[in-house]
């Protein structure tokens, strides 16, 4: 089970692993994550994505149920793929950092690929 908090506009999704057990520190774990993005996906107990936007580096965390290979592509609003990595994710908790530099400002999305599903995240750049 997992619960979404609203703060500001944006979804804060925590998962039963990671999930806060107060109303208070559900609260304050959605104002510390006001700036991220954070979903749930099938094999994936949590995704999230900060800053948003973001201008040169995007960084992406997620906690995996289970050790696998997981694709990570970033496509612009006309759906065209922009950049595409190869991941080798390990049980429970991974951080990358994905360079966004050379992107033009304006919204993107990035889809997070594995073989158990996939969850697309909205995220903008200002440069």
């Amino acid at each position: 089970i997992i619960e979404r908090l609203e703060r500001g506009g944006k979804e804060v999704v925590l998962s039963t692993l990671a999930a806060p057990a107060t109303v208070r520190e559900r609260k304050a774990v959605a104002e510390l994550c006001s700036d991220a993005r954070l979903v749930e996906i099938n094999d994936l107990t949590a995704v999230y994505v900060w800053p948003n936007p973001a201008s040169t580096v995007m960084n992406l965390s997620t906690v995996v149920k289970n050790a696998g290979d997981y694709t990570i592509q970033i496509t612009d609003q006309t759906g065209r793929l922009l950049l595409t990595s190869q991941n080798s994710f390990m049980a429970g908790k991974n951080d990358l950092q994905l360079p966004v530099n050379k992107l033009a400002s304006g919204m993107y999305q990035l889809q997070l690929l594995g073989k158990n599903g996939s969850k697309t995240i909205k995220f903008s750049v200002l440069n």
